[in-house]
């Protein structure tokens, strides 16, 4: 079975192949366009600028899927973070599940050693074996120093 983060390092691969493909045959093909000495009107009578701004929007689309989907795959960490104790408040399903394990939505109290105490929101995978989180669990988080 592919990971997805293997099957999307394909698909971003199979992309380039074919955007470098539609730009080699459109600009330096056999039957390439014909930019140089024609006006805007030309290349809209010829059918050339359609074609042009059609590849320009689709590359901007897959640029905003891409960037979504590596922010997805690759979450960033908290930068200077620290660890803090959390207790649940509250266990809800997402109704997702990933490799026959449902994600849970968890309500939390955290307590920061030298903060108010506060709530966040998080989800989590939990493994079928081991059981979802209980309400009054204490659990580990980490949390934005300052």
């Amino acid at each position: 079975m592919v990971s997805s983060r293997g099957a999307f390092i394909l698909l971003i691969g199979i992309m380039v192949v074919s955007v470098g493909a539609a730009a080699y045959f459109m600009l330096l093909g056999p039957e390439r366009l014909e930019l140089e000495g024609n006006s805007l009107q030309e290349l809209l009578d010829g059918g050339e600028l359609p074609t042009i701004g059609g590849v320009a929007v689709s590359l901007i689309i897959a640029a905003a899927i891409i960037g979504s989907t590596l922010r997805t795959l690759y979450p960033p960490d908290i930068k200077n973070g620290v660890v803090v104790q959390a207790k649940v408040l509250k266990v809800r399903d997402t109704g997702t599940t990933i490799n026959d394990d449902p994600q849970v939505g968890l309500l939390l109290e955290v307590t920061p050693d030298s903060d108010v105490p506060f709530q966040a929101e998080t989800k989590t995978l939990v493994s079928r074996p081991t059981g979802v989180h209980r309400v009054g669990q204490g659990v580990w988080r980490r949390h934005p120093a300052g």
